[in-house]
């Protein structure tokens, strides 16, 4: 069980966290090669900011009752906890090793579709909706 004390303590080391951070970031946190840097392949800047919001709204009253609805249970909201974690271990890596992990997690999601040859599709296609066929 999540105590509240727990969680108090949880956010003001995550709010320390995200200040420290986020000076760091004002201050531009570049060395002297940061000119190479601008100039190289655009790289995609990592966000915290979404997780922080998931983990934010998943506290609120709203989100704990519709889990309570659907599931019957409270979310303990610890995925969303893990991915903010994970998020802001990222943060503290270097730009390039940051961008080849998420690379490989991009590459080890499997495809939202089952891809097909034409030959496959066609025979799937005839095994869901072949009887319609037989109707004209």
């Amino acid at each position: 069980s999540f105590h509240p004390n727990e969680l108090s303590s949880s956010l003001s080391f995550l709010f320390s966290f995200l200040y420290k951070t986020s000076k760091h970031m004002v201050s531009g946190g570049r060395g002297m090669d940061s000119e190479k840097e601008e100039t190289s392949i655009p790289r995609r800047r990592l966000s915290c900011t979404t997780c922080f919001d998931a983990l934010w709204f998943c506290y609120s009253p709203v989100h704990q009752m519709q889990q309570y609805y659907r599931l019957g249970v409270l979310d303990n909201c610890s995925e969303k906890w893990n991915a903010l974690v994970d998020c802001l271990n990222l943060k503290r890596k270097r730009s390039s090793e940051v961008e080849e992990i998420l690379e490989t997690r991009e590459k080890a999601k499997p495809h939202i579709w089952s891809l097909r040859t034409p030959e496959e599709a066609a025979s799937h296609w005839k095994e869901l909706f072949g009887d319609l066929d037989e109707m004209e």
